[in-house]
């Protein structure tokens, strides 16, 4: 169980996230009061690196859109969920990417990004299997160097035994379709994050926190000691559902078959 990426990170560092010790269909959901809280810093790590998603049905000025959220692991490689790839019944045949949007598409301070290639698990191409609702996303040109030196570099994923997350306390962040606690029905443009205690089951990760729709993609996040000792920010599954009035929303864990789709992909 190795993390795939490494870089110091805000939510470390303020003591934001908790710590996983490995040793020691759908509607989408805010249960009860809504709790998510705006990230004031989206060029700090890891919300530079979470991703609104915006899908489109075809080339045309008259095309459908869909949102979601993303986030990147390679120079030119993300994950998400996936169904963020289909738009209805139809596959979305062009996306654009917004790291670290903090409220201003026309002008993001870290750039868009086009892709063309993206890639769902085959579990989940084939037969919806919603354990593989999963997606690997290849943008047409890497990141810019100036977005992944060393300093930020990208954000850690690792394969992790789900069943061992259990009862820690995961982190959810990623774009809403609406602005939280409003109205509007406007497409919103700011990044948010939950958390709450993780329950296994079949595959996915449940947890009593706050993601309504357009978050699915969005990352879950807990912290984890790398190889060197450090403590890093990590992503061991994806968000995925939500709805569940009991267990309430979940996610993909990544898990070791999982980790050797996303391997194969990376770029």
């Amino acid at each position: 169980m190795g993390i795939e990426n490494k870089s110091s990170d805000w939510l470390v560092e303020h003591n934001k996230i908790s710590v996983f010790d490995p040793d020691a269909p759908v509607e989408y959901s805010v249960i009860g009061a809504d709790e998510r809280t705006q990230v004031d810093n989206t060029l700090l790590q890891p919300f530079r690196w979470v991703c609104q998603l915006i899908g489109f049905s075809s080339f045309s000025g008259l095309a459908r859109k869909k949102a979601g959220t993303a986030f990147v692991i390679g120079r030119r490689t993300l994950l998400t969920a996936g169904h963020n790839l289909w738009i209805g019944e139809s596959p979305a045949v062009r996306f654009y990417l917004y790291p670290g949007l903090d409220g201003d598409r026309a002008a993001p301070a870290l750039g868009s990004y086009q892709l063309t290639t993206a890639i769902p698990h085959p579990a989940y191409a084939n037969s919806r299997d919603d354990r593989f609702d999963a997606a690997v996303l290849v943008l047409n040109d890497p990141l810019p160097p100036h977005l992944t030196n060393p300093s930020y570099g990208m954000l850690p994923w690792a394969a992790v035994d789900p069943t061992r997350l259990t009862g820690h306390r995961g982190l959810i962040t990623g774009y809403p379709l609406y602005q939280p606690r409003t109205s509007s029905t406007a497409l919103h443009d700011r990044q948010y994050f939950s958390t709450a205690p993780l329950q296994y089951r079949d595959g996915q990760q449940f947890y009593l926190a706050d993601t309504p729709k357009g978050q699915s993609g969005s990352p879950l996040l807990v912290a984890m000691t790398d190889a060197n000792g450090d403590m890093r920010t990590t992503a061991v599954g994806i968000h995925v559902q939500g709805g569940y009035n009991v267990t309430g929303n979940c996610s993909v864990a990544i898990g070791a078959d999982l980790a050797v789709f996303v391997r194969q992909q990376l770029y």
